[in-house]
């Protein structure tokens, strides 16, 4: 049995517990957060035999192999770096760290370790990517012409998931001075990350349109405390001009204020010979693919994969496994956060 840690108490360390705890063979041994009283009662809600309010506690009484992170941006580089110092593998929510500087720490630690690092871009686990790669892979669609991607939400003006205004799990997305700049970091580097996978690489060229909270409040379309309005500025929607393959044009859209969006997904490719579209809100599981000469539509449908958590599981405890994709280690890590850094107008926070 593979004993597994979770650092965190919020929504996403219960995501955790129920994604990890679903993988045959691994057990959550342990829980850690920075107030006692949360990480006890977490604990006993799950049943999980150990609970911790330091993370060196952890460490020093060996409740687990291994870590996963579900906290704030803003403390993952502390909680990683302390673990990778311990050996211990790490899965990390994305973004990885919240700015450059701290991502080039923790790659470079864990190069030095050597042990398992994974970042977890949950758009990886979606068949349908798989797909889309797949399609590219075999040239069905000709010389690549034009890549048009977007990731849309709309909580911040609609509401749907919670006033953000006063529910912790929202609000610190989009506050200057704990989220890794608004929408870049919170979607962006979903679709930086999934770009790289499809491309292998992704050049910002040109910021389009940026539009940031203090604008949005001053449109009148929401309203927002004052300390919402102060230091970093959080970017809410943005549109840039990027490059793949070094040639191809790509349009990027990111949205936390699209009020006809929930948590829309869409990359569509265009070649000589066809277009390949995926929409991760109709589809998690196959692409449509459009051939030009004679306007045929059909489905194609991704292979059968491991989720990000059971990869990280058998990567962690050296099971043998047919997933042959590309790892989101750290060091892959870094890449996406120097490309957020060009995408956020002005950079990501110091």
């Amino acid at each position: 049995m593979f004993h597994l840690a979770i650092a965190g108490t919020g929504a996403m360390a219960r995501y955790h517990v129920k994604k990890f705890s679903g993988i045959r063979d691994c057990t959550i041994s342990a829980v850690k957060d920075h107030v006692a009283s949360h990480a006890e009662a977490f604990a006993r809600e799950f049943s999980i035999p150990h609970w911790h309010d330091n993370l060196s506690q952890l460490i020093q009484e060996q409740t687990a192999e291994a870590l996963s992170v579900a906290v704030v941006d803003w403390r993952h580089a502390e909680l990683c770096s302390e673990a990778l110092k311990a050996d211990l593998p790490v899965f990390c929510e994305k973004p990885m760290t919240r700015t450059l500087a701290e991502a080039r720490l923790l790659a470079t630690l864990s190069q030095e370790k050597q042990v398992p690092t994974y970042v977890n871009f949950s758009k990886r686990g979606a068949p349908a990517l798989h797909a889309l790669k797949s399609v590219l892979s075999q040239g069905l669609l000709g010389n690549l012409e034009s890549v048009s991607t977007s990731y849309r939400q709309g909580w911040v003006v609609t509401g749907e998931w919670g006033d953000w205004r006063v529910e912790p799990r929202w609000a610190w997305r989009v506050h200057p001075s704990f989220s890794t700049s608004g929408v870049v970091g919170d979607l962006g580097s979903h679709m930086v990350d999934a770009l790289l996978f499809l491309f292998s690489d992704l050049s910002v060229d040109a910021c389009t349109r940026a539009v940031d909270m203090r604008e949005v409040v001053q449109s009148g379309l929401i309203t927002a405390p004052g300390e919402f309005l102060k230091g970093n500025r959080v970017w809410l929607d943005i549109v840039s001009q990027c490059t793949v393959q070094g040639k191809i044009p790509c349009r990027l859209h990111l949205s936390l204020i699209d009020c006809e969006a929930v948590d829309d997904v869409t990359i569509t490719v265009t070649g000589s010979e066809g277009t390949a579209s995926l929409d991760l809100r109709r589809s998690r599981t196959s692409i449509e693919l459009r051939e030009e000469r004679t306007g045929i539509v059909r489905q194609v449908r991704g292979p059968a994969i491991l989720s990000t958590y059971e990869h990280f599981f058998h990567l962690a405890s050296g099971k043998e496994s047919e997933f042959d994709s590309p790892v989101p280690d750290f060091t892959h890590g870094l890449r996406v956060q120097t490309i957020l850094d060009t995408l956020a107008p002005g950079g990501l926070p110091l």
